[in-house]
């Protein structure tokens, strides 16, 4: 988003009672800070679940607090399902009035209208990580705890393009 030229991104998280929430806000605002984006903290809302009611929710609850903003950075693809949904109730378009993006690329966001530009988690990569970790600890449990991340893959679609207004 940043790329494309938006000063001012919106974030929708998740319940930050949840790991993937907390995680996902805490990368949001360590993101911004590394690409030099101020986080306005009256930009920010966190969903009260993982769903596109209250995707469209937390994106009434924005509108509402009427702060410009040009994209919208959601913690996963049904809230930002929900963000189309209150977009278009707004008589708002995505994404020549905001671009909105999602986590997860669920089956079918290709085919939303517009098509959802989303980070993509490599799953099966995951989980075959997970497998060794739990191999290696099985034949070693005295070996110290290990962390590996992967890194989502940004797949650009549709719903994301430059602001008309930045």
């Amino acid at each position: 988003l940043v790329g494309l030229g938006h000063e001012h991104v919106a974030y929708i998280g998740g319940p930050q009672t949840t790991s993937t929430g907390y995680g996902r806000y805490h990368a949001f605002t360590k993101s911004a800070k590394k690409l030099g984006v101020n986080v306005d903290k009256d930009l920010i809302v966190n969903a009260t679940a993982f769903s596109e009611t209250a995707g469209a929710a937390a994106l009434d609850a924005l509108l509402d607090r009427g702060k410009h903003f040009t994209a919208v950075l959601t913690a996963n693809d049904l809230l930002a399902l929900g963000c189309y949904d209150a977009l278009d109730a707004q008589g708002l378009r995505c994404p020549q009035d905001v671009s909105i993006t999602g986590f997860n690329d669920m089956p079918y966001v290709d085919r939303m209208d517009p098509p959802l530009t989303t980070l993509r988690i490599a799953h099966d990569a995951l989980g075959v990580q997970a497998a060794q970790l739990l191999l290696e600890r099985i034949e070693d449990p005295e070996a110290p705890a290990e962390e590996r991340r992967l890194a989502p893959e940004l797949i650009v679609r549709g719903s994301t393009a430059r602001p008309a207004d930045p």
